[in-house]
């Protein structure tokens, strides 16, 4: 090897080895610190009672915020489900960002944008936990959560995906607002719309495959709603592409034990939010083909997990909480779907 082909060698094998070193600093637990903090994540409200249980319920288990995936108030008017809203519980304690559904959209849409900027105030921290105001148009996503919301080590982005610009423009705005995140924070991603893979039910390829691969390239937390299901996923560590399956990261083992890395996303659908459950269509057998990271899920026909438990007479509406940090370590957290009869129907850990 001559000399000026050794010298690129050895700056090449330099490199390398920096690269390895900062993905080995990025998969070492964090050391220190950080206070719990509990989300409460629900869709597909409508306005009447059941939405009602639901908030009483998400307040009574002291969430430090709620975050709504699309679907408000379907053929009630938006002032009718703020109505609800304010009976229910006390927006200075309990913070609302949401996302828009596709029963938001045409002239509901100001109208839905207006009321939740009505919910930001000083005193529930949501003028200073979230970037920018909210908005419909290119910058805002077409969503009811501007840029980022973040409370404490936990960072929350909102996406209009599916909605009405285009697909590349939301998942590169997606893409550069997950980089600028710290290192450190915990990231969950809300939208309303799906993927054909990504629930047992009706739904389409509504939203993209990149979008949802972006998640799992950040470790981020997927949240979803449109389905009016509850599901958890696997850690999935497979590319999400047009076709191909999707796979669970090959460690993992237990329902009850998951986690995100670089690379690694779990992904929850919460839409159960007070109108209705729906019928599984498919992924009924733990055994069918391209179901088996659908860990957990509740339908109306009661709740099925991959290990063939299935559970009945428990209320099906409710919400879906992670408590990230739990204990006060920032590589722990624990999620579980909790109905309005006080049942915690599954339960599982999250570690990075």
């Amino acid at each position: 090897m001559n000399l000026k082909l050794g010298i690129l060698f050895t700056i090449a094998l330099a490199v390398f080895l920096v690269d390895l070193d900062v993905e080995a600093q990025r998969l070492e637990p964090l050391g220190g610190t950080a206070p719990e903090v509990r989300v409460a994540l629900i869709g597909d409200t409508e306005a009447g009672v059941n939405f009602g249980s639901v908030l009483k319920m998400i307040a009574a288990e002291k969430a430090d915020v709620l975050m709504i995936n699309g679907d408000f108030g379907y053929g009630d008017s938006p002032e009718t489900w703020k109505k609800r809203i304010i009976s229910s519980v006390d927006t200075n304690t309990l913070p609302i960002i949401a996302t828009l559904g596709n029963h938001d959209l045409g002239s509901k849409t100001n109208t839905y944008i207006g009321i939740l900027n009505s919910l930001r105030t000083n005193k529930n921290g949501l003028t200073t936990a979230c970037t920018g105001k909210a908005g419909v148009s290119e910058g805002h996503d077409i969503t009811a959560v501007d840029e980022v919301c973040t409370f404490k080590n936990v960072s929350i982005v909102g996406s209009g995906i599916g909605q009405v610009l285009t697909k590349t423009y939301l998942e590169n705005q997606l893409l550069e607002k997950l980089k600028k995140i710290p290192q450190d924070n915990w990231k969950l991603v809300g939208y309303h719309f799906t993927l054909a893979s990504m629930n047992p039910g009706i739904k389409g390829d509504e939203a993209t495959h990149k979008f949802f691969d972006i998640i799992r390239q950040n470790g981020g937390i997927g949240v979803q709603g449109h389905t009016h299901i509850a599901m958890a996923s696997c850690p999935i560590s497979s590319t999400f592409q047009k076709g191909a399956e999707v796979k669970c990261h090959p460690d993992f083992t237990k329902p009850e034990e998951r986690f995100v890395m670089p690379g690694t996303g779990i992904y929850v659908d919460s839409s159960l939010g007070g109108k209705e459950a729906r019928a599984r269509l498919r992924c009924k057998n733990p055994n069918e083909k391209g179901c088996q990271h659908m860990v957990d899920m509740i339908s109306n026909e009661g709740y099925t997990r991959t290990d063939g438990v299935k559970k009945t007479n428990f209320t099906r509406f409710g919400a879906f909480f992670i408590v990230f940090n739990v204990g006060n370590d920032p590589n722990k957290a624990m999620a579980y779907f909790k109905s309005i009869d006080g049942q915690i129907v599954f339960k599982f850990n999250i570690t990075r």
